[in-house]
């Protein structure tokens, strides 16, 4: 009789495993037959409780071709290689023992190691929880933060191994612990500020992934902010700006400028300031306003605030606090003037009535004025003149032109008729009388009541504005002693051309202040013309 080879069984976590041992017989047995047996310790031993310790006999029954012996291992939970024990043939009856006698149970471990992994918040471990791993075995595991989060240490059997991603156990032989905790990410924004002014907060600031920071700008005193910079690309002058759901490094910087302040420069007709318009000065700072009046122009007044500060070429603010304003104006270096002119209308046709105009001095520029007719005792309805409205322009260094306006003709008696030439809007130049008289002398006989009234007395200027002589055109409906007086603006008489009695008519008196004895300056002059029960006056102009 002889002995198979040992069964290799795992030995259960709990209870009894048999192991079950085959008696091979080279023959059925013709008689009853007996084996002995025992067990012996390999390195499963009975001390350890690895398996039920064995000595016995196993009775066969003849015909048979063998038996089994049973031997029970012991179930346990405990880690541990395999293990082996031996059971021998040590004696039989009604037969022998071959070879071979002895067989091994192989006691197999099926109880594995635990490597207990866990997690933190905002993370995970995979395998997580109780992974068994057999002794000898390998096992790895990987760490995965969550979005906005990294490892922040891997602690293996309480140890740390570091921020590590994975981690692996070889060669296992114990049960173990792997355990990853994390932290949010954190990125930084570099917040400067210029010369001026202020950031807040500044500097390196650590924010948190996912998270918002807010910085606030501020300008220093007599400053303002320029520009803001965020990452580079401006955001414009703004006093705060926020960073919302951060997940990158930024950069953030603003710039800032001397505050300034308004002054706004105008210059009216005929000159310029300099510089014009609306004129930004820093705070503090100086401002110097030139005034240049243009050609045959000259500065009448300059206005700051609104207050004059006289006919002043130039004009400095200082310290500017506060926003200004300056306003230039300028009037004409010349002035015109318009004379009358009496004449006859003549029977048919139209008569020239020439108003000569004067210009008080020669301009370096075109003198332009616009004129019109305006009607008096004469009017265009009654035909009496032809209405006009046009412009005259003289020449550059011109001193005098001349406004032609056609009289109708007629052979109507009638009393003598005026009308005026009135100067409007002169360009590069003033008016000093802009108002001329022209008298329609009757031609065609005295009216009844020209002879009967003294209150159709006449007179007319003629060579006004005056460079040398004056002629004065004096009508009288009857015989009658007259005066004729020249007078100054102050209301003295200079003169007096004519004291005596004059025949009804027309009479022409010519005076020359230039030969006068008392040689009378350039000005204006008044002529008085007085006869019984009527007193007629006219303005005139004397230029020298």
């Amino acid at each position: 009789m002889t002995l198979a080879p040992g069964p290799s069984l795992n030995e259960g976590n709990s209870g009894n495993t048999a192991f079950q041992f085959t008696v091979n017989f080279s023959n059925p047995p013709p008689l009853p037959m007996t084996v002995n047996y025992q067990t012996s310790d390999g390195t499963a031993t009975v001390g350890d409780n690895d398996y039920q310790s064995a000595t016995g006999t196993l009775a066969v029954p003849p015909g048979l071709p063998g038996g089994t012996i049973t031997i029970n291992v012991i179930g346990d939970t405990k880690v541990e290689p395999n293990e082996a024990f031996t059971l021998t043939l040590t004696g039989a009856t009604n037969g022998t023992i071959g070879s071979p006698n002895t067989a091994t149970g192989t006691i197999l471990n099926d109880d594995a190691y635990t490597i207990t992994a866990s997690a933190g918040a905002n993370g995970s471990i995979s395998p997580s929880g109780a992974v068994s791993v057999l002794p000898g075995g390998t096992q790895s595991f990987t760490i995965t933060p969550n979005s906005c989060y990294h490892v922040a240490d891997v602690l293996v059997d309480g140890a740390s191994v570091g921020a590590v991603s994975t981690y692996t156990f070889t060669s296992v032989a114990a049960n173990h612990t792997i355990a990853a905790s994390f932290a949010i990410d954190t990125f930084v924004i570099t917040a400067s500020a210029g010369t001026g002014g202020s950031i807040g907060p500044s500097g390196a600031v650590s924010v948190n992934c996912g998270a918002s920071q807010g910085f606030t700008i501020t300008p220093d005193a007599s400053h303002t902010i320029a520009d803001v910079l965020v990452d580079g690309t401006s955001v414009g002058a703004v006093t705060a700006y926020t960073f919302t759901a951060v997940t990158a490094p930024h950069t953030i910087s603003a710039s800032f400028a001397v505050s300034g302040f308004i002054i706004t420069a105008s210059a009216g007709a005929g000159g310029t300031i300099s510089p014009s318009g609306a004129v930004s000065v820093p705070s503090g700072a100086d401002q110097m306003f030139t005034i240049t009046p243009g050609a045959c122009y000259h500065v009448d007044d300059v206005l700051v605030d609104g207050s004059s500060v006289g006919a002043v070429t130039s004009y400095t603010f200082t310290a500017v606090a506060a926003n200004h304003t300056i306003a230039a104006s300028f009037a004409p270096d010349r002035t015109l003037s318009i004379g009358d002119v009496i004449a006859y209308e003549g029977n048919s046709g139209t008569t020239n009535f020439d108003f000569p105009v004067r210009l008080s001095g020669p301009c370096s520029q075109e003198v332009d004025v616009t004129w019109k007719t305006v009607d008096g005792t004469a009017t265009v309805a009654d035909n009496d003149y032809l209405p006009d409205s046009t412009a005259l322009a003289l020449a550059p260094g011109a001193t005098s032109g001349t406004i032609t306006v056609r009289v109708n003709g007629d052979v109507t008696p009638e009393s003598h008729e005026t009308f005026l030439v009135d100067l409007l809007n002169p360009v590069n130049a003033g008016i000093s009388d802009g108002e001329g008289l022209g008298t329609i002398m009757n031609d065609d006989g005295l009216t009844a009541a020209e002879g009967l009234s003294i209150r159709d007395l006449s007179l007319a200027v003629q060579g006004n504005p005056a460079g040398g002589t004056v002629s004065f055109r004096l009508g009288i409906p009857s015989s009658a002693r007259v005066e004729l007086s020249i007078f100054d603006i102050a209301g003295r008489r200079v003169a007096q051309p004519v004291n005596t009695t004059l025949d009804r008519g027309y009479h022409t008196v010519t005076w020359n202040p230039r030969s006068d004895s008392r040689s009378l300056g350039s000005g204006v002059y008044f002529v008085r013309f007085q006869a019984p029960g009527r007193t007629l006056e006219r303005r005139f102009v004397v230029l020298r």
